[in-house]
């Protein structure tokens, strides 16, 4: 699930807008690699990037041009992404 893709805030949940994929769609994806690496994944210009999936060009779509996915896990065990973006390019500093 991407949580309110597009940045827009207006509405009174988080999961306005959100757009629910399987697991499927991430196969190959920035979010996969910083879930199997264990790791930060940086994407400084998501223009300048081969978009692979609908989660990746859904993100871009709506406006992000860098790209923060970090792994996220509790009690030892991996159980999703946060995923930071902005419209500018280089906003978390060097790729990953």
């Amino acid at each position: 699930m991407l949580l309110n893709v597009g940045c827009d805030l207006s509405d009174s949940s988080v999961f306005s807008g959100s757009l629910h994929l399987p697991l499927d769609e991430f196969t190959g994806s920035f979010y996969e690699r910083a879930f199997l690496e264990n790791r930060i994944v940086v994407i400084r210009d998501l223009k300048e990037e081969t978009l692979h999936t609908r989660a990746e060009e859904a993100v871009f779509q709506g406006g992000a041009r860098s790209l923060l996915v970090a792994p996220l896990t509790y009690q030892g065990n991996m159980i999703g992404t946060l995923d930071i973006a902005s419209p500018n390019p280089g906003q978390f500093g060097p790729r990953t």
